[in-house]
């Protein structure tokens, strides 16, 4: 199964070389599908190779039936392109990463504050706040730096 991966994964990028808007939606559909964390950042790294009107346009707006590693894949793929999005968008992907913030430490959470300087600003400090309450000695340091880097906007 790992070779289909990898002959798939040589395919794709081919692909994505000749013809990224054909490339992005398998793109998205793959890393959508894939559970190991090595495949999916092979994925990953594809998309943030396309061009970024062609990456966002694509985006799924939430990241619910994904696996744990393909949300972190999201949480980090939204936060390096978060600039081209319009104002509703980013309302939307802001709505669906403030619940990945709370839980136990993981990919997930972790890509999730990391995201935070990038999609939030300093309006929305409450809400981050109580998100980062009981978090745990893993993760209640990079909340708060995440906090910290807020922007005024």
């Amino acid at each position: 199964k790992h070779e289909d991966f990898a002959t798939a994964q040589r395919a794709n990028r081919l692909l994505r070389r000749l013809s990224p808007s054909t490339a992005a939606p398998i793109l998205w559909d793959r890393l959508a599908k894939l559970t190991q964390r090595s495949q999916v950042q092979e994925v990953e790294d594809e998309i943030l190779r396309l061009p970024s009107s062609i990456a966002i346009k694509l985006l799924p707006v939430d990241p619910s039936g994904m696996s744990l590693a393909a949300k972190g894949a999201w949480a980090r793929i939204a936060a390096a392109r978060i600039n081209g999005y319009g104002k509703s968008r980013r309302l939307a992907i802001k709505g669906a990463m403030l619940p990945l913030l709370k839980g136990s430490a993981n990919e997930l959470t972790e890509a999730a504050w990391a995201s935070v300087p990038r999609l939030f600003s300093e309006a929305d400090r409450a809400a981050l706040t109580e998100a980062s309450q009981g978090l745990s000695e893993r993760l209640a340091p990079k909340a708060k730096a995440a906090l910290d880097a807020l922007p005024a906007k």
